[in-house]
């Protein structure tokens, strides 16, 4: 495990051994956007097709690293962008690379498979922006 942060929520998730307890402690992880930032955010080439709820990401490339924002209809998804966000900003491109799907098996294992899968999806698209520079925002 390459990241500090995702290190702590992989212990704190341990002490959920219930799926509904872990599912209610992701809903509070939400982090709603403003209606004014959602709905710039909200655009075709931010939209990430394949998962089971509407996502979408951005990515800017600011000289500490890297800045992603998500924005999505359910406050599960927002859960899943928070931990995405608090693992993945501020990191270089070459960090964000080492920092796989793998790594947050110990967290997806509370997810139902679809969850997962959106997981894994989301974590792809946060590889290809930093790997290809997109500045969407």
């Amino acid at each position: 495990m390459l990241d500090s942060k995702l290190h702590e929520y992989t212990e704190l998730v341990k002490i959920y051994r219930k799926p509904d307890q872990f599912t209610l402690w992701l809903t509070r992880q939400a982090e709603p956007l403003s209606a004014a930032d959602s709905q710039q955010l909200r655009t075709r080439e931010n939209y990430l097709a394949g998962c089971q709820n509407s996502v979408w990401i951005s990515g800017t490339e600011l000289e500490g690293g890297w800045h992603f924002v998500f924005d999505s209809d359910s406050r599960i998804t927002l859960g899943i962008g928070k931990i995405l966000k608090d693992v993945y900003n501020g990191k270089s491109a070459e960090q964000i690379a080492q920092i796989t799907y793998h790594d947050f098996k110990p967290i997806a294992q509370g997810m139902t498979i679809v969850k997962q899968r959106g997981l894994q999806i989301m974590i792809n698209r946060i590889h290809q922006i930093a790997a290809h520079k997109e500045h969407t925002q």
